[in-house]
């Protein structure tokens, strides 16, 4: 929704679009620590749309720039 329609909660498309993000957020919360390359191909594909850049991790799955001096 990236126009300047109004958000009507009756509308079924728009709440099945959100049910199905909410599955796929839901699968991403459910993954391993460990299951990086699986983690990171969810999240390319769940911000495939948008223009966000993801942060890269070390080899334990840590953003080098959250790491607290």
């Amino acid at each position: 929704m990236h126009n300047t329609e109004l958000y009507l909660l009756s509308d079924e498309e728009l709440v099945w679009e959100q049910t199905a993000c909410l599955e796929r957020l839901y699968d991403y919360n459910q993954t391993r620590p460990g299951e990086m390359e699986k983690r990171t191909a969810m999240l390319k594909e769940m911000f495939a749309s948008n223009s966000v850049s993801l942060p890269r991790l070390d080899t334990h799955g840590v953003c080098p720039t959250s790491r607290r001096q």
